[in-house]
């Protein structure tokens, strides 16, 4: 259990990528706080409980949590929310916040991780009761009224484990019950009249600023904030630098707004060296002190920098590594509106902030000050790299946002803008409004100079759209007008053509297609030496993992897999960009590795993942193998329902595309299991073609007495181990029915080429090879041989502890046990069905497998019992 520590005594643990540190820790108390003891020994924080501090701002709410925190020291997580917090973010602030304090929490946690916030909230609040002690929870909620925000709060209130108390910290009181909001009772709600100064803290700011000789006209200005502590704290602080108020205390009392009032008095009576310092900063809402001297240039000064975060009027300061400074909000925002009243001064800071943000990659913040400082030149330059980033990271309103400033009011200029337009709705996953902009920019785009950069650009949006939605009709033809080069595209890193082939990459490896799989593998490695760049790098790692698990070479598909994931979410790449191809593989991998668990973790996120950012492909490609094998494991009605469930959200897109056909392939695969031959006939012909289809045809044939000669091998492919795995397989099982030492013949040759990859998943999924593989141990006992023996063992256990479920027999299958009831002999069954002797062996060792029996006596025996026939 975790030992609990203050912040500061041992390193913070490895910042979760996309996490602001200081938001997770409490912010530093300036030395001449005023302390609110009173009003802090008046809050119950024990546990469970919850506690709401509501008011608007400034009133202190901030630093009264600061100081319970302080009291608190080792046991509280501290998480500021802010607008622009994603899911994703949230979740890794409140794992971060929780692991700054006890560094080993949630290690099933990492940063790609697809998670609900509610449903982390649970899992979070299940691992922190096995925690010894009592804990607190400090959320400091900074978003606005207007920001979309999360349905958590409740969620986090119903789940809180018994030694946790929350303090929610809130501009408005939730629009919830008593109950819900503290279901164990012990709820307390400070508002805005006990976060006012009481008459004897007032005297107390009086007395230790040493102004007990000062005017009645102070005095009657202060007890006309009537205790609002920030107007309360600036006249103070601002009498004690001098200032001399010129506004009453009856313009104080009658003013709507009168800490607005206050402020803009005390702003213009700064003292000149600290205005100086103060007014170019207000650029920025927050700064380090990398930033505060690249703005300030020589009239930087750290010492005067912590003496006025010191002093805590004007500055705060958080307490990590690497301090961040902000300015208060309206203090910044009458500082600000001073330095814009001289235009080329305000705009000479913005460009030395924009340089420094693009020194140091924040590609975003170095385009809106690029803008601010009305560089247009540079903030075009700059535009083309941020809208990348914008692109790949899902911003599509940053995009839509800047548009307008892409192009001129020539047809040139419109069409530029209307590209970066398109570029926002794809990545809003808004693919209507892209689908309808495109065919108004091709049209817009007749005999133009940029006629044939548009085609190659809607082209482009083709790829990513119709990929998304499992379009594939002409797929291979529009992906080759998108690859082709433009004199206007401005491709000079090959990052657009990169993607295209990794779209190509993803459709050959959904429908087996392995040789034209390795051509765009090797077209990745040559254009990524041409240019190298991160985002290429990623694009390349993806079709080489993709690949390299259609060979069978799983670890170099795992580890380029693990590369690229690890790349991509440095990129913060999402929504269609989102890395779902990648983890796909990484998935597969781990379940070729046999480590179910997490590889079923990772499907699940993929599953999740890609229904979010509409990527239906790996949605329907992940769901099918994760039916696939729960049905191998014999949850066969689950995988139904599974299937079932995403015919339900894909019947709702209304583009035509070949989904339909991707989870036939996984239902296909179903019913081989059941032995439902009628189905597997009709699915045949509607699956996407692919290895498992061609093998089920096979499978098919043989069934029906048309005899497939396996010693040939011209049906099946040899070219790669995971070709020659499935070939031997396929003869191994046809082998199986007539000579066992033939299939053992070949599902030895198959172990070897297994055993060379890593492979061992894909012979546990076969099922009816399960006594084999006992005997292949026996005959040639290798590490590898006995370890797929010992796990095939353990499936057979398995599936023998779900067969308290009643079997699903077909419509087929009972009509043939009600026929071998009647004690006939099997060759008058099989004509009287009209089943030819093949597939009446096949229906048998189904039926007899289903029920669990040796014979034909045991299944009418078993089958009447469980009232199926």
């Amino acid at each position: 259990m975790a030992t609990k520590k203050r912040a500061g005594d041992a390193p913070i643990p490895k910042l979760l990528d996309g996490v602001n540190l200081s938001r997770t820790l409490p912010p530093l108390m300036p030395a001449n706080f005023i302390s609110r003891s009173n009003l802090v020994d008046s809050i119950d924080v024990r546990s469970p409980g919850t506690t709401l501090i509501v008011g608007p701002i400034g009133y202190g709410k901030t630093s009264l949590v600061a100081e319970i925190a302080q009291r608190n020291e080792g046991r509280t997580f501290w998480y500021t929310m802010v607008d622009e917090d994603t899911a994703p973010k949230f979740n890794s602030h409140v794992i971060q916040s929780v692991r700054n304090i006890i560094p080993e929490f949630a290690p099933w946690f990492v940063e790609d991780l697809n998670i609900d916030p509610m449903e982390l909230i649970t899992r979070f609040s299940s691992e922190l009761a096995s925690h010894k002690g009592d804990f607190l929870f400090i959320v400091d909620n900074r978003r606005s009224q207007n920001a979309a925000d999360f349905a958590i709060a409740n969620e986090m209130i119903k789940s809180l484990p018994n030694n946790l108390h929350l303090i929610q910290v809130r501009r408005n009181k939730p629009d919830a019950s008593d109950t819900e909001l503290a279901p164990f009772g012990n709820l307390q709600t400070i508002d805005q009249n006990d976060l006012k100064f009481s008459a004897d803290e007032l005297m107390t700011i009086v007395n230790l600023s040493g102004l007990t000789k000062q005017s009645a006209k102070v005095m009657e200005i202060l007890a006309s904030t009537q205790g609002w502590p920030a107007a309360v704290q600036l006249i103070i602080r601002g009498i004690a630098k001098g200032v001399n108020f010129k506004i009453s205390a009856k313009q104080i009392s009658s003013s709507i707004d009168p800490l607005r009032l206050i402020v803009e008095e005390f702003v213009q009576s700064l003292p000149f060296e600290d205005k100086t310092f103060l007014l170019p900063l207000s650029i920025v809402d927050e700064f380090t002190p990398e930033l505060a001297q690249a703005i300030l240039g020589s009239s930087y000064s750290q010492s005067a920098l912590d003496a006025l975060a010191s002093e805590g009027t004007v500055l705060s300061k958080s307490i990590d590594s690497t301090p961040v400074y902000k300015i208060h909000s309206i203090i910044r925002e009458f500082l600000y509106q001073e330095l814009s009243r001289n235009e080329s001064i305000c705009a000479d800071y913005h460009r030395l902030a924009s340089l420094h943000f693009e020194r140091d990659l924040d590609a975003t913040r170095a385009l809106e000050h690029a803008f601010q400082s009305k560089d247009f030149i540079r903030f075009e330059q700059l535009f083309r790299a941020g809208a990348r980033v914008y692109a790949i990271t899902g911003r599509g309103n940053d995009l839509l946002r800047w548009a307008k400033y892409a192009g001129d009011e020539t047809v040139q200029g419109q069409i530029q803008r209307q590209t970066v337009e398109i570029g926002g709705h794809l990545a809003n996953l808004s693919f209507d409004k892209a689908e309808a902009l495109k065919a108004s920019m091709k049209l817009q785009s007749r005999g133009t100079a940029l006629e044939s950069f548009i085609d190659r650009y809607v082209a482009l949006i083709d790829v990513a759209i119709n990929f998304s939605i499992g379009q594939f009709k002409d797929f291979e033809i529009i992906a080759e007008i998108a690859f082709s080069d433009d004199v206007f595209a401005g491709d000079v890193d090959f990052t657009d053509a990169l993607f295209v082939l990794r779209r190509l990459a993803g459709y050959y490896f959904v429908t087996d297609n392995v040789e034209k799989l390795e051509e765009v593998d090797q077209q990745a490695k040559e254009l990524l030496a041409r240019k190298f760049s991160p985002l290429g790098h990623v694009h390349q790692l993806a079709v080489r993992a993709l690949c390299a698990y259609q060979h069978s070479y799983y670890q170099e598909a795992f580890e380029s897999s693990r590369m690229a994931l690890s790349l991509s979410n440095n990129l913060e790449m999402a929504s269609f960009q989102a890395p779902l191809d990648i983890k796909y593989i990484l998935a597969r991998c781990h379940y070729e590795f046999t480590d179910i668990d997490r590889s079923y973790e990772i499907f699940n996120d993929v599953i999740g993942s890609s229904e979010k950012n509409q990527q239906w492909v790996w949605h329907c490609t992940a769901l099918s193998f994760v039916a696939v094998s729960r049905a191998q494991r014999g949850e066969e009605l689950e995988a139904t329902q599974m299937l079932r469930g995403a015919r339900d959200k894909i019947s709702l897109i209304h583009s035509k595309n070949q989904l339909h056909s991707i989870l036939d392939r996984g239902e296909l695969v179903l019913q081989m299991i059941s032995g439902d031959l009628e189905k597997m006939k009709l699915l045949i012909e509607t699956s996407l073609p692919g290895r498992s289809t061609e093998l089920i045809k096979l499978h098919i044939l043989r069934a029906e007495g048309k005899e497939w000669d396996p010693s040939n091998g011209a049906e099946l492919p040899e070219r790669t181990p995971r070709q020659r795995i499935y070939k031997y397989l396929s003869q191994t099982v046809h082998a199986y029915e007539t000579d066992e030492e033939l299939a053992i013949t070949y599902l030895t040759q198959a172990l070897k080429v297994g055993a060379e990859v890593g492979a061992k998943a894909v012979f546990i999924r076969q099922r009816e090879l399960y006594p084999l593989f006992h005997k292949v141990a026996i005959r040639t006992p290798t590490f590898y041989n006995e370890e797929i023996s010992r796990k095939v063992a353990t499936r057979m256990q398995e599936i023998e502890s779900k067969k308290g479920v009643p079997p699903v027999l077909t419509k087929r299958e009972i009509e043939i046990v009600k026929h071998l009831d009647s004690g006939k002999p099997i060759t008058s069954i099989g004509a009287a069905l009209h089943i030819s002797h093949n597939t009446m062996k096949t229906h048998l060792k189904n039926i007899y497998r289903k029920l669990g029996v040796e014979g034909r006596d045991q299944a009418v025996e078993k089958a009447k019992t469980l009232g199926l026939i």
